[in-house]
């Protein structure tokens, strides 16, 4: 009797860790097929001057000749986009209350993955 329970944990044991295997495996694939290595990704971070911290609510532009995707910043100030690689013009277009717009409030990426620092000034 004692062998017969053995056997049937083992079988038991023996699925759980071909399940989790699979799902495992299953996950993997599917991540690598959404990652598009073509794609470039382009990020602005935007803080406080005063205390540095992420401002969130910005509304920043990456715009190319024909089209702009608007992307707002996040609760850590950062505004992300992925596109095929560019000479992006981005744009700050839109400001929560409290802040001013930068006086210079747009920049033009390299084609490849870049970052701006931006920092506001409160009003």
């Amino acid at each position: 009797m004692r062998k017969l329970i053995r056997n049937i944990c083992v079988f038991f044991a023996l699925v759980i860790t071909l399940t989790c295997l699979t799902c495992c495996a299953s996950k993997t694939s599917s991540q690598s097929e959404t990652e598009d290595p073509s794609k470039c990704i382009y990020t602005v971070v935007i803080t406080d001057l005063e205390n540095g911290e992420g401002i969130e609510g910005v509304i920043v532009n990456f715009c190319t000749d024909s089209t702009c995707v608007p992307v707002t910043t996040d609760e850590e100030g950062t505004a992300v986009f992925t596109g095929e690689p560019y000479k992006y013009h981005v744009q700050i277009i839109k400001c929560p209350e409290g802040y001013e717009m930068p006086e210079e409030s747009d920049w033009y990426t390299e084609e490849k993955t870049e970052t701006f620092n931006v920092t506001l000034a409160a009003v």
